[in-house]
């Protein structure tokens, strides 16, 4: 149905990562969480894109979405006036 019939893939490949923290919503304000992160975009063995979020401190993927085409777009974002 998806992809050539009778082959399967062997690996996932992965097309962007970096270190990213996560947020929560807690009595109507955004606050960091503690637990480090990696995001990271993959075509998975399922030949489907996944956009995955890892905890570095024990390496469990936390969150898995899949990316449909025309679901979602990367734009750059411009830096605050004072960086830090």
């Amino acid at each position: 149905m998806f992809g050539a019939q009778g082959v399967q893939a062997t690996r996932e490949t992965t097309f962007v990562e970096f270190k990213a923290g996560r947020m929560e919503l807690k009595d109507g304000w955004v606050k960091p969480r503690k637990d480090k992160g990696l995001v990271r975009v993959v075509r998975g063995m399922d030949e489907l894109l996944h956009f995955q979020w890892i905890n570095r401190g024990n390496g469990n993927i936390e969150g898995d979405w899949i990316i449909f085409p025309g679901d979602a777009t990367w734009n750059p974002v411009s830096q605050a006036p004072k960086e830090r």
